[in-house]
């Protein structure tokens, strides 16, 4: 909720007790890491890789720029093994084959259909048997958006409506193991 209304410090803060092992001193309290379930630590190391994401190409932290903390966080997530598991990797994949397929605009341009091929967002829902979905390959779809300023406008508009889907089904997701109870069709 606080990185998608725009507080990623805040958000950062919140986060970082729960997917790192030892107290830092930017963390909002002490580390609870090794209290917390593996899943609440996947959803947790998936949120901050999405804050640093969102930093971009601005050095950050340790000296590390945005995209390249994003990418250490994604990895600290599948380091969870049961933990990723409770990540919504499915719903990810369909929902960003979906968006390609079914805005008339995505659908028809030939930059998102080659990215959706080249990234395994195009095969038949029911025959993909590949269901992990990689935060890597929108850490650099939004790098290129970004680093291109003559990009397509309609694959930029792609990228935006991936991510905003990405963080919307993540959300949802970590809602309901909240015990939340939210309508189905709530993205």
């Amino acid at each position: 909720l606080l990185l998608g209304h725009g507080y990623p410090d805040e958000c950062h803060d919140l986060v970082l007790p729960l997917s790192w092992p030892e107290d830092m001193h930017i963390a909002y309290g002490p580390s609870v890491y090794q209290q917390a379930s593996e899943s609440v630590r996947a959803y947790s190391s998936y949120a901050h890789c999405l804050v640093h994401r969102r930093e971009a190409f601005h050095v950050g932290e340790f000296g590390m720029v945005g995209f390249e903390n994003a990418d250490f966080w994604s990895n600290a997530v599948t380091r969870e093994r049961k933990g990723v598991d409770a990540l919504p990797h499915k719903e990810w994949k369909r929902g960003i084959t979906q968006l390609a397929r079914d805005n008339e605009d995505f659908s028809r341009n030939a930059k998102v259909q080659e990215w959706c091929q080249r990234h395994g967002f195009v095969m038949p829902l029911e025959e993909d048997s590949s269901s992990h979905f990689d935060s890597e390959t929108m850490h650099d779809l939004c790098a290129n958006v970004l680093r291109d300023p003559g990009v397509d406008p309609v694959f930029r508009d792609f990228a935006q409506q991936a991510a905003a889907l990405e963080v919307k089904i993540l959300l949802r997701n970590a809602l309901k193991l909240a015990g939340c109870k939210l309508e189905e069709d709530s993205t």
